[in-house]
Order: C-alpha cells, then structure tokens, then sequence
C-alpha cells in the first residue's frame, strides 16, 4: 500500500518530461518542414526510383530482424520462456510503440513488462539486458562513424592509424566489459556482435539505395556518414519517435561534406518513412 503514493507521486514529473520531448519533437520537426517549404529545390529532389527505395525498404526490414534476434539472444539469459516467433512479434509491437513514445527507447518498457509478465523472466534482469541491447547496438554505429569521420572530415585530423586504434580499443573495452561484468566469453559474445554488425551494415546498403533511387550519384560517402551521425542522434531520447531530430542532423552535417541540404533533409524523411512503415505491423499485433 505504501508503494502507490509514491508511484502517483512521480506521474505530475513524468508527463512534465513526456511533455518536454513532445515539445522538442515539435520544434524540431517546424525547423525541418519550415526549411523544406521554402525551398524550391526540395520539389524537384522528389522525383524516385520505385523499385530502389522499396530495396531500401526491404533492407530496413532486414536490420530489424538482426536487431530482434540479438534481443532474443539477450532475453534468454533471463531465463525468459516464449517461443522465438512470440519474442519477434513483442520486437515488432516495441518497434511500433518507439514511432510515437518520448525517445527511441519508448517501447522498451513496454517490451520490459511484457517479458516479466509472459515470459517469467526477472524484471531487474531484464531491464538491465534491454539497456545492455542498446548499448551493444551503438558500438559498431560509433565504429562506422569513426571510420567515416575519417574518410570524410580530414579536417578533423582523424589518420587511419588512430582510427584503427580507437575502434579496436573500444571494442576491447566493450568487450573485456560484458567478460567482467557478465561473465560472458568472447564465444558466447561474438554472434551478438555480428547482429550487430548487420544492423549498421545493412542500413548503410539501404541508405546506399535510398540514395540511389533519388538519381544522387555523386558523395555517396557523405550521405553515410550523415546517416550514421543522425542514426546515433536519435539514440538519445530527447523527442518523440527520434522525429525531427535526424532531419536536423542531416541539414546541419551537409554544409561540413559540401552536399545539398534539402538533398539530405529528403534522405533524413525518407528513413524516418521507411522505419514507420516497417513498424506498422507491430501496431496490429495482440500483447
């Protein structure tokens, strides 16, 4: 009985915080759709290539399956019991509900309580395993964008030799981490570590087609690396659904790799486009 003052007492600051990202959310997204109706040259950028941006779509899928199955594997050593399809389901209906939650973590909780209440699986542990998947996402996101950083910005004064020592020193920090902390061999790590991987590797092929159903041939390598910087941007939960917080990454990164801004605003709104609808399905699955 006692717990549930407190619990009412902290609802007045959570709306306060759901109310602070809904606003950020909103100002960021009138910045992007104010930049774009004024810009005439964001009309003629509309022009796409169906059958691209629906591999593109496609890829995106694909990196969502590889981000369900490293939850999967996470979500195991809570001892969760669900069948492998009911835990992809659940992946999905989380997908959806961070589309329209405060951050790109919104449905996490939802994903948290689910788990506990179907699957048995300790509510501590879990939380712990849900943040520790967001985590292992972000190190190869951060490597990517090291090394394009590197490639890209030499103004940075980024050398490979220090590249590569940075990327390898962060996953050995990562992953001497999860070996101390979790107990966990460098075996038992490495198929998490590949999913991974081919979460970055296939929404940068997707991004690749993105770019190429809209005709832009030329600083391929510029668009990835906005999209690797807008991709760790709206992992940080300030805005509702990460809207219009990648649009921004994108339009104020094109000045620094000499690309067109309302080119990479489109990209940037496309992703977003592309996510929502691959996370449609998860709002017409049953909890």
């Amino acid at each position: 009985m006692l717990s549930r003052p407190t619990t009412l007492s902290r609802l007045p600051r959570i709306r306060q915080l759901v109310s602070l990202k809904g606003l950020v959310s909103v100002c960021a997204l009138t910045v992007v759709v104010y930049q774009l109706a004024h810009n005439r040259r964001f009309y003629s950028a509309l022009d796409v290539e169906l059958v691209r941006l629906l591999a593109a779509g496609g890829l995106m899928a694909v990196s969502k399956w590889f981000s369900a199955e490293r939850y999967r594997l996470l979500v195991r050593e809570a001892g969760v019991r669900m069948a492998s399809a009911d835990l992809i389901r659940l992946y999905w209906q989380g997908m959806f509900y961070n589309q329209f939650l405060p951050g790109s973590v919104g449905g996490d909780g939802f994903k948290v309580w689910q788990l506990h209440r179907h699957g048995g699986g300790s509510l501590r542990k879990l939380t712990t395993l849900t943040l520790l998947d967001r985590v292992i996402g972000l190190v190869p996101l951060v490597a990517l964008l090291l090394i394009a950083a590197w490639a890209r910005l030499p103004q940075l004064g980024i050398s490979g030799g220090l590249c590569l020592l940075l990327v390898l020193a962060m996953y050995a920090v990562f992953v001497g981490g999860l070996r101390w902390f979790m107990g966990w061999t460098v075996r038992r790590q490495a198929l998490l570590h590949l999913y991974s991987v081919g979460v970055q590797l296939t929404q940068c092929l997707m991004t690749v087609y993105i770019v190429w159903s809209l005709g832009y041939t030329d600083e391929l390598g510029a668009y990835l690396f906005l999209f690797l910087a807008s991709s760790l941007g709206t992992a940080l939960p300030i805005t509702v659904g990460g809207i219009g917080i990648r649009e921004i990454v994108f339009s104020a990164g094109a000045s620094y790799v000499g690309i067109p801004a309302e080119q990479a605003m489109l990209i940037g709104f496309i992703v977003y486009c592309l996510s929502l609808l691959v996370a449609t399905p998860g709002g017409f699955f049953k909890s």
